[in-house]
């Protein structure tokens, strides 16, 4: 087996490495998955899913959320999310907790529908100094 020098072992090592962290980039921003569901504007791609799927009434749950541009490229700054019942003007009456898992890749743990009914969710995320909000419709039955 033939040895290569130092600085050709780090720039072949380094390629390696940037290929692999450039293809766990890609996979996590394929966001088609047809458990989940998907929010697509000019700048982003969201995808989410329950667990528990489904939500029940009084129940907890956490949604798993992928976030990317619509470039392609992981979200990395701080994302929130809210639900409400717009027909009833109010919210829920936890707060969930979001962090940040890895880059493009949140969790939102103390989620919980109090009541049946529509409910709709509230993505905020930041790009350029400007805030963005994406919702999407669910009911609760």
């Amino acid at each position: 087996m033939r040895q290569l020098p130092i600085p050709a072992l780090a720039i072949f090592l380094s390629f390696q490495i940037g290929s692999a962290y450039g293809a766990g980039l890609e996979s996590i921003c394929d966001l088609e998955n047809k458990d989940a569901t998907s929010l697509i504007n000019q700048n982003f791609h969201i995808t989410y899913k329950t667990d528990p799927h489904p939500v029940s009434v009084s129940e907890p749950f956490t949604l798993h959320i992928l976030v990317c541009s619509t470039d392609g490229i992981p979200y990395e700054n701080s994302l929130k999310i809210n639900a409400q019942m717009p027909k009833h003007k109010h919210g829920m009456n936890l707060k969930p907790k979001t962090i940040k898992i890895s880059p493009g890749s949140y969790q939102a743990s103390g989620m919980m529908f109090h009541m049946p009914g529509d409910w709709q969710y509230q993505f905020s995320l930041k790009k350029a100094g400007k805030t963005t909000r994406l919702t999407s419709d669910y009911r609760l039955k």
